[in-house]
């Protein structure tokens, strides 16, 4: 089996077990889950944390997603420029971000080389569709977002 078959399965298989096990990411307030068991909790992190080189990209479409909603809620341009291509960043910047927080994640699923990551808005029920390019994923690579879609919008007065 070749190298990028082997990590596209073994990228399939964490996402699928992140996924089952409702894994969430904690370290900050800006993204919160009304119900762990379905909806995993996505926070935005320290800004002054460090990151090692090697963990620079997540090796898991889901992990990168949440990567991208938490750079996308801390207005972290350069993260998100790192995380997804110029189409999907200016569909992203598109959207009036002023009720960015909190978004959790409720759900992901895999159809053909992409996993779907959708998120809602609690404040605004803003629903974000993430696509995030598996193989692009498990090589560790920028850019790996390729498409974000928001679905509805209700701006509270």
């Amino acid at each position: 089996m070749n190298t990028s078959i082997r990590n596209r399965a073994a990228a399939l298989a964490i996402a699928a077990s992140a996924s089952l096990a409702g894994i969430g990411i904690a370290g900050g307030p800006a993204l919160a889950s009304p119900n762990a068991e379905t909806n995993a909790e996505v926070t935005i992190g320290d800004a002054g944390e460090q990151k090692p080189a090697s963990a620079k990209y997540p090796t898991d479409p889901v992990d990168y997603a949440d990567e991208l909603v938490r750079a996308f809620g801390a207005d972290d341009r350069d993260r998100v420029s790192e995380l997804a291509t110029g189409d999907a960043r200016a569909a992203l910047y598109s959207h009036d971000y002023r009720y960015q927080d909190p978004w959790v994640r409720t759900e992901s699923r895999v159809h053909g080389d992409t996993e779907y990551v959708d998120y809602t808005n609690t404040n605004t029920q803003t629903r974000l569709s993430v696509s995030v390019r598996i193989e692009t994923v498990a090589d560790a690579q920028p850019d790996a977002v390729y498409s974000v879609e928001f679905v509805s919008q209700e701006i509270p007065d």
